[in-house]
């Protein structure tokens, strides 16, 4: 079966969404993190 045969647009745009939810949210608690742990 050919990706052509599937409709998947739908699954790759939740994806992505959850891709870029996951990145926000680990940038948004690195930074946190960054300004209450000294380390280094």
């Amino acid at each position: 079966m050919s990706a052509e045969e599937h409709d998947v647009s739908g699954t790759k745009v939740l994806c992505f969404v959850w891709l870029a939810w996951f990145f926000f949210l680990y940038a948004t608690n690195w930074m946190a993190l960054s300004e209450n742990w000294f380390i280094g």
